[in-house]
């Protein structure tokens, strides 16, 4: 629609800004960026496509940039919710809290109906250990938005851990509904259905999971977990095996590919595994404690 309205215009600013947000949201960055750079040719302090083209500059790593430009914003409006949020969520990514936080809270006074804020400032505050605040506000974003995919697996996750399985469930399952490519959802439903001892659906979300992030090693190892508890062995070794191909000091699956071969009497095998999962991650305990019963089996035999 954007494009055939610039053949027939000339210097439409708002044509080439939403031509730019629509090329965004299909993934094309770069002309995305191309579009808003040619809006604001046109219309240097349109804050709309300062404040894109600033989101779009952050999304492919430049972050200096674009934070010049979200401050630019604020120039011009003080009150552009958005700057404040793309802004918070810089400071976040950098690791200053403090300037982050003031800029959530300002994003949240000026549109406190917000879910994107409330989502955002959730993932904030969990992320500085404010377990219970986070989940009010991912509570918050889905009482203003209730297929709001992320918030629903979000508010699943602190639910699963509280114990409250079933409500945890009902999340991961609303946010597919909503969005069902969601692999992190696909995760936590089959790692929240495992706990269930439902493990043929919970291997069906793990496989859906890895057909839309292959390379995810938690996934990997998951699956490799629940497949070896049902016997089948060789296919657990094998998403053990590329787990660790894909991150070969991961801690987890050396135990786990450990636990496997000691299963099958490769008590040599098993201990070199759970050696190198120490080694990778030092405070690791089961890993430890399976070190030292493969090795007390070594010198029974």
């Amino acid at each position: 629609m954007w494009t055939h309205t610039l053949d027939f215009t000339r210097n439409n600013y708002i044509a080439h800004n939403n031509l730019g947000s629509a090329l965004y949201l299909q993934g094309a960055n770069d002309e995305a960026i191309a579009q808003y750079q040619m809006a604001l040719k046109i219309k240097p302090a349109d804050v709309k496509a300062l404040n894109n083209l600033g989101g779009a500059l952050m999304k492919v790593g430049q972050t200096d940039e674009a934070m010049a430009l979200f401050q630019k914003v604020l120039e011009y409006n003080p009150k552009f919710a958005a700057a404040h949020l793309n802004l918070a969520i810089a400071f976040k990514k950098r690791g200053q809290m403090d300037t982050a936080m003031i800029h959530y809270l300002k994003a949240l006074e000026i549109q406190p109906n917000d879910a994107k804020t409330h989502y955002n400032y959730g993932l904030a505050l969990e992320s500085i250990g404010q377990i219970e605040e986070a989940a009010a506000h991912y509570r918050k974003a889905l009482d203003i938005k209730p297929d709001y995919a992320e918030a629903c697996n979000n508010l699943g996750v602190y639910l699963a851990k509280r114990g409250e399985g079933d409500k945890a469930i009902g999340l991961f399952i609303r946010a597919l509904d909503s969005k069902p490519d969601y692999a992190e959802a696909h995760y936590n439903l089959g790692i929240a259905l495992t706990g269930r001892a439902e493990v043929k659906e919970a291997i069906v979300h793990f496989r859906r999971a890895l057909e839309i992030t292959p390379d995810d090693t938690k996934v990997h190892n998951s699956l490799g977990l629940v497949l070896a508890g049902v016997g089948r062995i060789d296919e657990a070794v094998a998403h053990f095996q590329k787990a660790l191909a894909v991150m070969p000091d991961y801690a987890e699956a050396y135990n786990s590919l450990g636990m496997v071969l000691a299963g099958r009497g490769e008590i040599d095998a098993a201990i070199m595994h759970f050696r190198k999962a120490v080694e990778f991650k030092p405070d690791y305990t089961e890993a430890r404690e399976n070190l030292a019963l493969a090795l007390e089996q070594l010198e029974q035999h």
